[in-house]
């Protein structure tokens, strides 16, 4: 572009005439400055509607948890919980299987175990490491690792009732059941039972909401909550729908289940009915307003505005998905037959 002191040069040739010419009219100064002013406005906005209409039609970035690719795992049993430490991702499931994976996912590596108990849930704290619990046997089987690579098993653990879900933090590890069973652990190899009788208790998270430190959900719609895992309190959620899956830490914490009912909370003590899928759903994580939840059928459902609204995603598989986690910039999520998919 012709920088401003030329245009107006040839603005004043183009209104110049010869002196001698008896109809020549000079435009008065201050009215040049008006021309000139309305020509930088039209190009400034020619520059700007030419820019906005190139940025129109870049396609939309793709966000983690919306295309979906299926893992081989080379397993021939369920796979019902997943977790991560950061770098490495643990996926456990029926007779005593463990695959481990240090690329969020792609690729998985077997792992050797002391046990052929069905394994049902798996989380990691920084102080004890990945903890695996079961829901055979009686419960009394819990695997110990530092980084998933090998695995120990405690000769006993005082716990009497099959396990489905495990969640810690730091050296408080809480594990519930069926019964109404809570069980807590300072160190993962000596468990004591804090609460038995009422319903069936389906999974445990560690959601730090303020005064509520842990949200336990299951059968005909329980919700509990408890700031240490010692006391707990019963909630209204407003379904008889069982509860499977928790995710907390984020901007709300949210719980499915059964019909694809989703419950969503800002403090676990109320709740609301954020939405309902039609499709069972078993899990579900988050990160900050983003939500992936999976189940029946290889359900997979996101949500980006804190599961206010969720969108249905094409997954590779139509197998049942159990577990879902957020492993780095990815989501990883498991299920029957050893089925693994995972986002991006």
């Amino acid at each position: 572009m012709p920088p401003l002191k030329s245009l107006i040069i040839r603005l004043d040739l183009c209104l110049y005439r010869p002196p001698q010419m008896a109809d020549t009219v000079e435009m008065p100064r201050s009215l040049k400055f008006k021309v000139f002013g309305l020509l930088f406005m039209a190009l400034a906005l020619t520059i700007l509607t030419s820019s906005c209409k190139k940025k129109s039609t870049e396609p939309p970035a793709i966000l983690p948890g919306e295309n979906w690719s299926l893992r081989s795992t080379g397993g021939l049993y369920d796979l019902r919980d997943v977790a991560t430490n950061g770098t490495t991702v643990v996926a456990v499931g029926d007779s005593g299987s463990i695959i481990t994976s240090a690329d969020s996912g792609k690729t998985w590596t077997l792992r050797s175990t002391p046990t052929r108990a069905s394994l049902s849930g798996i989380t990691y704290t920084s102080d004890l490491g990945f903890i695996v619990i079961s829901n055979s046997g009686g419960g009394d089987t819990v695997l110990m690792s530092s980084s998933g690579a090998t695995w120990t098993a405690p000769p006993t653990t005082g716990i009497t009732t099959n396990l489905n879900g495990v969640t810690g933090n730091f050296l408080n590890l809480i594990a519930v059941g069926c019964n109404g069973s809570v069980f807590t652990s300072s160190n993962g190899v000596s468990w004591t039972q804090r609460i038995s009788g009422g319903v069936c208790v389906q999974a445990v998270e560690r959601v730090g909401a303020t005064n509520v430190e842990y949200v336990a959900v299951g059968e005909s719609g329980a919700i509990n909550t408890s700031a240490e895992g010692l006391l707990w309190a019963s909630r209204s959620s407003g379904v008889t729908n069982w509860l499977r899956g928790i995710a907390g830490g984020c901007s709300r914490i949210v719980v499915v289940g059964d019909g694809g009912i989703i419950k969503s909370s800002t403090n676990g003590t109320s709740w609301s009915t954020a939405d309902s899928v039609g499709t069972g759903l078993n899990a579900v994580t988050c990160t900050g307003d983003a939500f992936v939840a999976v189940g029946k059928n290889g359900a997979v459902y996101t949500s980006h505005d804190a599961g206010a609204t969720w969108i249905k995603r094409t997954a590779p598989t139509a197998k049942e998905l159990f577990g879902v986690a957020r492993a780095g910039n990815s989501y990883v999520a498991v299920g029957l037959d050893g089925t693994v998919i995972t986002s991006p």
